[in-house]
């Protein structure tokens, strides 16, 4: 697993340079009317490549859950389309999305595994077909709900994931053991006892509950309740037209990659920037020692070889409390860096970033 990382952190880094270099690349050629579709298509593919690596980041577990504000019902429907490839053709699948408000804070990747988790073994518990059910409500808690009382929810507001199949059921000695890490009823050799373990897991990193009812030879049906975002606001990148821009402010790039260096030095010329470049993080403190007066923000990248970017971005804060620093990696935030985002001087780009990102990015933390 930590050589899955390793891999997928390194392929990243050429997934950026190639996306980055063609995005340059579509807007300084003279011809795009013919090489346009060639250029998006390289484009796409990075993009597509970007999410497999991803995937890889998250079977390494060197990938920590970047939480974001996603749509829960746009992640059901995405888990559905992968289940239907999955179980069994004669299972059918049910859905019934009432949820009045479905966007949470969590990581997309983490809750597809959930729903498809879920799916997977309830389609276990139907050999010869059945019915998977999946119902979403918004509800509110309080602290005299005597209808939840039992299941220990805290008070708030939720978004009720309600998961049934008519399998096999369980009886209750095996509910009472269900999430236990590698407690599995299936025989030597087809499971592991780890999927809904790795489901609960997940659900309480977001503060979420799960609970399951089951009777023997009627189904199952699982309740997850999510809590939701309070006072929704979209976070998004605004588009920015891709032209020449003048502005006066003075980046710091500390970045170990060559080609990633380039790159990133390129697009933030063409958004109008000036750049200073460092290849390591050690020099980087140092150039920011001689010129903090001058630079208005430090891009870190997190993997470097000598001075990692943590250590840079703790190096630089020590010189100036207020820098403001962005930092970069292929992979996901890490929970353990949670602290490092909270003062509001500080962002966090995910690679391979396109122009677009970068610009967006860039014109929120200077805030143009």
């Amino acid at each position: 697993m930590t050589l899955a990382g390793g891999v997928a952190h390194d392929f990243n880094n050429l997934l950026a340079g190639i996306m980055g270099a063609a995005e340059m690349l579509d807007d300084i050629v003279e011809n795009r009317e013919n090489t346009g579709e060639y250029l998006e298509m390289i484009i796409n593919t990075c993009e597509r490549a970007s999410e497999l690596t991803s995937k890889l980041l998250a079977f390494s577990r060197r990938s920590d859950m970047l939480e974001t504000n996603v749509d829960l019902h746009e992640i059901i429907h995405d888990s559905i389309t992968i289940l239907k490839h999955t179980i069994d053709k004669r299972i059918q699948i049910e859905l019934d999305l009432k949820g009045s408000s479905s966007i949470v804070i969590a990581d997309s990747t983490a809750l597809q595994n959930v729903f498809i988790n879920l799916g997977v073994n309830a389609g276990h518990s139907m050999p010869r077909g059945g019915l998977i059910r999946i119902k979403s409500e918004t509800l509110t808690i309080g602290a005299n709900s005597q209808e939840y009382l039992h299941h220990k929810i805290a008070s708030g507001t939720y978004i009720k994931i309600s998961f049934e199949d008519t399998g096999c059921g369980m009886p209750p000695e095996v509910q009472e053991r269900i999430f236990e890490p590698f407690f599995t009823t299936k025989e030597l050799g087809h499971g592991t006892g780890l999927g809904l373990a790795a489901v609960y897991g997940i659900i309480k990193e977001i503060h979420g509950y799960i609970y399951v009812y089951s009777e023997p030879d009627f189904g199952s049906v699982f309740h997850l309740y999510f809590p939701l975002k309070k006072n929704i606001e979209e976070d998004f990148i605004e588009e920015l037209p891709i032209t020449d821009y003048e502005n006066s402010f003075k980046i710091l790039v500390i970045e170990d990659d060559e080609i990633i260096r380039s790159i990133t030095e390129m697009m933030i010329k063409k958004l109008g920037y000036e750049v200073l470049i460092s290849s390591t993080g050690e020099q980087g403190v140092e150039i920011y020692r001689k010129n903090k007066e001058e630079i208005d923000l430090i891009l870190i990248d997190m993997i470097m070889p000598g001075m990692t970017g943590q250590e840079c971005f703790k190096a630089i804060r020590s010189i100036n409390p207020e820098a403001k620093i962005l930092l970069s990696s292929g992979f996901s935030k890490s929970s353990g860096l949670k602290n490092l985002f909270m003062d509001g001087k500080s962002g966090f780009i995910m690679k391979p970033y396109r122009l677009a990102d970068m610009a967006g990015t860039l014109n929120s933390m200077l805030k143009i």
